[in-house]
């Protein structure tokens, strides 16, 4: 045999072992990993309340998002994790890790949620610092307003405060797609929005991008970067549902309607005044963030931090955006004696560089 054909005959069989384990890796069923050992101390229909570290000088609470995916993402991996950066400046870290909803829950609704935050932190003894990602930063917010007593510094990242500044791709879909197209999505769910159907969602949002993630992935097959990869597959691809009350209050009352930032939303009996935050606020964007816009994250006053280079997910898990969340915390704690109560009209208060507006 020729070296040339033996050479083309080994090419094949390096294909087809790539197209094999290609295969393997997308029917295998993506399960999604917490990076930092923790202990579960509540649990709650909603809801596992997990403590990372003890001892330490003050608490902060993460809500992670409630958009589909796993709350996995505040603690990715080494050099990729909110709860490690957190623990590494002495801090007691619990996490919400919302479950995904089951028909019994599928008439929950931001009310609901708003409750479930004060369920799992009704145990810990004074003020925390609360962390809100994405969804769970405009919830965070509704809490801090409703139960000012109970936040000493409110903390959300990537979160739509505002929901409408900038526009975006989120709001070109709720503002051109009438509320009856948001409820099929649920009633297809039988009352749940199926945590497939965000997914999918997403996708579409960066669909060349999506695309180009399979050939990526059959590329790094026999390398090391195929396990950071598969990783990430784990919390991507795995999907939770959503209460259909919740989603569709979320789309049309947050985002069409804006009524948390214009101050007609009503939660527990009660409209909701962002106005009746207490502590200090310190609102987190990334640059490249096309699901958040920036004047969407950045609407509260307080200290304002940009992450340059960054997008959506990149806030919560990039090694990039660590170094801005240590800075945060190094500057949280020199700030720690001092009186950290604010008005709401305060001038904004900015980073040095390498923080910028």
């Amino acid at each position: 045999m020729k070296k040339e054909e033996m050479a083309y005959g080994g090419l094949i069989m390096e294909v087809w072992r790539r197209n094999i384990e290609f295969l393997n890796e997308l029917a295998r069923r993506p399960n999604p990993e917490w990076y930092s050992r923790n202990e579960i101390v509540m649990s709650h229909p909603a809801f596992f309340l997990r403590k990372f570290g003890s001892g330490g000088k003050e608490t902060v609470v993460i809500v992670p998002p409630q958009a589909g995916h796993s709350s996995t993402i505040c603690d990715f991996d080494a050099g990729q994790s909110l709860v490690q950066t957190a623990l590494n400046f002495g801090h007691n870290v619990y996490v919400i890790d919302w479950k995904s909803c089951t028909p019994e829950r599928k008439d929950e609704g931001i009310d609901d949620l708003v409750l479930q935050v004060r369920d799992a932190t009704k145990n810990i003894r004074g003020p925390f610092t609360l962390v809100g990602l994405c969804q769970g930063g405009w919830l965070s917010a509704i809490f801090a307003a409703s139960f000012p007593e109970r936040v000493k510094h409110l903390l959300v990242a990537g979160a739509p405060i505002n929901a409408k500044a900038g526009g975006g791709y989120l709001q070109q879909m709720v503002q051109s797609l009438p509320q009856e197209f948001y409820e099929g999505l649920v009633d297809m769910g039988g009352g749940l929005m199926r945590g497939e159907f965000m997914l999918l969602g997403w996708k579409m949002m960066n669909l060349f991008d999506r695309t180009q993630d399979y050939f990526d992935l059959w590329c790094a097959i026999g390398t090391d970067r195929f396990r950071k990869i598969q990783r990430f597959r784990d919390w991507y691809e795995y999907t939770q549902d959503l209460a259909g009350r919740y989603y569709l209050e979320s789309v049309d009352r947050i985002f069409r309607k804006n009524d948390l930032w214009e101050g007609r939303l009503r939660v527990l009996g009660a409209t909701v005044n962002l106005k009746d935050i207490s502590c200090p606020i310190t609102s987190i964007a990334g640059e490249g963030d096309d699901i958040t816009l920036v004047p969407q994250a950045l609407a509260l006053p307080g200290t304002h931090v940009l992450i340059p280079e960054v997008g959506h997910i990149g806030i919560f898990m990039s090694r990039k955006a660590q170094k801005y969340w240590e800075k945060i915390w190094r500057k949280k704690a020199a700030d720690k004696d001092e009186d950290e109560d604010r008005a709401f009209d305060d001038v904004l208060a900015f980073f040095d560089p390498p923080f910028r507006q």
